[in-house]
Formats: structure tokens, sequence, C-alpha cells
């Protein structure tokens, strides 16, 4: 999904376009500051979904589909790959990547932050909520502790796949996902 493709966009910017074409200057010069709020917000808004969106379809999921025994986790930066075949994990994250055997995997646990949300109007309970958002995420994830001493755990982020982060259906589908590579690393890595 495109940002400037989006409705609100294309009505952020064609809305004073149109009222300065059918008005002329006389009316843009009285409604200049409401037009310039209303398409802010407009665009605001736009961006908001687009990110959303734009994450969504970052999030990809493979479970040995087609029984070549991968299991494949990406969202952005962050991968997680199961080969039970070869008997290991790829994990990458934005501090590095590795390979690990099996026997190297100590561990797993996943971690959902979400709520602490202010309420309120006004630009600063925005930038709160951005920034509470913003930690949630960083905080959300697969934890993978591992027998490396430089890097004894991995997070790997996760991302919902049909809706926003802090959304009722968006919680639903991240603990879903969470909970599917719990049961990959039981059912292959506890029998290993």
């Amino acid at each position: 999904m495109k940002y400037f493709m989006m409705k609100r966009v294309l009505v952020a910017i064609f809305l004073p376009v149109v009222v300065a074409y059918f008005g002329g200057t006389k009316v843009m010069n009285v409604y200049w500051v409401p037009l310039f709020f209303v398409s802010a917000m407009l665009l605001a808004t736009a961006y908001g979904k687009y990110v959303v969106k734009k994450n969504n379809s970052s999030t990809f999921n493979y479970f040995n589909d087609n029984n070549d025994g991968i299991y494949l986790h990406k969202f952005n930066e962050c991968e997680i790959r199961l080969d039970t075949n070869k008997k290991e994990v790829f994990l990458k994250n934005e501090e590095g990547a590795k390979t690990y055997s099996f026997d190297d995997i100590k561990e797993w646990s996943y971690n959902i932050t979400y709520g602490g949300e202010v309420a309120g109007a006004g630009l600063s309970s925005i930038r709160e909520n951005g920034k509470t958002l913003g930690q949630n995420l960083s905080e959300t994830g697969l934890f993978i502790r591992v027998k490396d001493v430089r890097k004894p755990e991995w997070h790997i982020r996760f991302y919902p796949r049909n809706s926003a982060f802090n959304s009722h259906n968006g919680l639903n589908d991240l603990k879903a996902q969470l909970n599917q590579w719990m049961e990959i690393f039981d059912q292959n890595l506890n029998a290993a």
C-alpha cells in the first residue's frame, strides 16, 4: 500500500486545491487555517494506518508447508529459521545473525507487553502514546536463550498479520503466532 495513493492523503492534498479553485483567493484567505489543520490531521491519521499496513505485510510465516522441514518467521530485520533436516536454528535481528545447532538452544519464551496508553487530547498525549507503543513493541517477541557467551539471548520481533498492535484482534493474532512458535520449538527441540 503506497502512502500517496491512500484516500485520506488524496483528500488532504486535493481539498485545499478544490477550495482554492472554486473559492478563489478571498475564500482561501479566510479558510486557510482550518484547511491546514484538516489536511494535517488527515495526513497524520493516514500515516498511522500506512505504518500498520506496512508492518502487517512485513510479517511472514512459513510452517513446513511443503514438508521440507523448514519453519520460518520474518518481520523487518528479524528472522528465525528452524531447519529440522540439519537440526539448526538460524537467528537474525538488528544486532546480528548466527546459526545454532538444536543442542545449543537452552530455552525459549515469549513476552507480549501492551497497554499504558494515556487518555486525553493534545500533542503531549499523542507523543506519550507513541512512546509507550514503541516501548511495548520493543519488549514484545520471542526470546531464545542459547549457549553463546557473546550473545546468550536473542530477541526475535513479531507483529500482528492483520491488525494494529494495540487492538484486540492484533494482540490475539500476536499471541497465536507466538504460541505457534512455542509449539514448533517444543515439538522439534524437545524431541532432539
